[in-house]
């Protein structure tokens, strides 16, 4: 695509989910901004004010908005950051429409739904983003569960493309009545050079304390759907085999008392961990360290569901097997025996004989950890998959 001025496409990109914002959405609309602007489009990205970023978007190589009032992130949220939130949106849907009358863009991207493409009409072409948990969640369970699911299809009726996560994304979207041929299915990725220079496996246990011990690991958001409970009921048996495991759990959420409590109940003190949020950098040591990845994710019963699974692909990328549950988008990130191992989630004995074969067999996990980094290597790149979406969308504005 050349550069010229009458060539050059402009794309208005507006994320309710951004960097600095961590989480899997934010990196998704932070990659499809560089892959617009790789392809040579203008890009502008319109996301509400978040706590730290006054030196973060200077940072960065593209031109941001930031919108008023900030935005209260996070869930199980009470009334007032409830209703700041619905206030963020609304901030975020006025300069929105502001922005469009002086930028004139050929594309407005919405890098997820709810509930900015429903009030959006075309002067351009309007792509909207699905990742999962807003179909299964929000027009299955939560309050005004009919009303949500209205907007849905009123986003994708003004939508001139629509975009899935994962194929488990898109047939959520042909269930609610959605066209097929509207839907291109993305996938995600991952940031290869950010796992380009991992530790040995050996120095990385020195350096968190855990030489001499088989290590399992988990990293993300601390609730019901992780399944990370799941595992630390599996501990007591697995210790019966292998006195030396240690369970490390990354992040933060609001299980996290109830895991607390679970692990003390079970006197698992000396074999489990709650690391709390964790640093980068520190993410790449325990990576490196754990024998496992494990994230028998599952759907709760309030429709609660993971979309994909990126945390699944970085630890391939670490050369890790995973263990991760039979549920959701997660089937397009694991190859089942090829890169790991996909479990079901509700049966304890499942997940604990996939952790044992791969404690008891090192050679096949590295054997699964070393076809997942080949895996995420040939299909995963976010350039890869970024650009090959952003390529589609562009192609709206011929």
């Amino acid at each position: 695509m050349t550069n010229n001025h009458n060539n050059t496409k402009r794309v208005l990109i507006v994320a309710v989910d951004f960097k600095p914002l961590q989480g899997g959405i934010s990196e998704f609309s932070y990659q499809m901004a560089h892959g617009f602007m790789n392809l040579g489009a203008k890009v502008l990205v319109l996301s509400p004010y978040y706590s730290g970023i006054e030196t973060h978007d200077d940072r960065l190589s593209m031109q941001i908005k930031r919108t008023w009032p900030p935005f209260a992130s996070g869930r199980g949220l009470g009334i007032m950051p409830k209703i700041k939130r619905i206030g963020s949106l609304a901030g975020l849907t006025a300069e929105m429409l502001k922005t469009r009358k002086a930028f004139k863009p050929h594309i407005i991207y919405f890098s997820s739904m709810f509930p900015l493409a429903a009030f959006s009409y075309s002067e351009g072409n309007i792509v909207t983003t699905f990742h999962g948990r807003e179909l299964s969640f929000y027009c299955r369970n939560a309050w005004l569960a009919g009303m949500n699911k209205r907007i849905l299809q009123r986003s994708c009726h003004n939508s001139a493309l629509i975009l899935a996560n994962s194929n488990y994304t898109k047939n959520l979207l042909i269930e609610l009545g959605i066209d097929d041929l509207k839907i291109f299915v993305t996938g995600c990725g991952v940031d290869l050079g950010r796992f380009s220079n991992i530790p040995a496996t050996e120095n990385a246990k020195k350096k968190l304390g855990l030489s001499g011990k088989k290590v399992i690991f988990s990293l993300g958001r601390l609730d019901d759907r992780k399944g990370f409970d799941s595992v630390i009921r599996c501990i007591p048996r697995i210790r019966e085999k292998f006195s030396d495991i240690v369970y490390v759990i990354a992040g933060k959420g609001s299980q996290k008392a109830e895991l607390e409590s679970l692990i003390a109940r079970l006197d698992l003190q000396n074999y489990v961990r709650l690391a709390g949020p964790i640093s980068d950098e520190a993410v790449i040591d325990y990576m490196a360290a754990c024998d496992i990845f494990a994230m028998p994710n599952k759907e709760t019963a309030d429709w609660s569901v993971e979309g994909f699974g990126i945390v699944l692909l970085e630890a391939n990328c670490c050369g890790k097997p995973v263990v991760a549950g039979r549920s959701g988008g997660v089937t397009d990130a694991v190859e089942h025996n090829k890169t790991g191992i996909l479990v079901d989630p509700y049966n304890l004995k499942d997940i604990e004989a996939a952790l044992v074969k791969l404690l008891e067999k090192p050679e096949l996990a590295a054997k699964l950890g070393r076809q997942g980094r080949q895996r995420a290597e040939k299909h995963f790149k976010w350039t890869t998959v970024a650009e090959k979406t952003c390529r589609e969308i562009l192609k709206l504005a011929e």
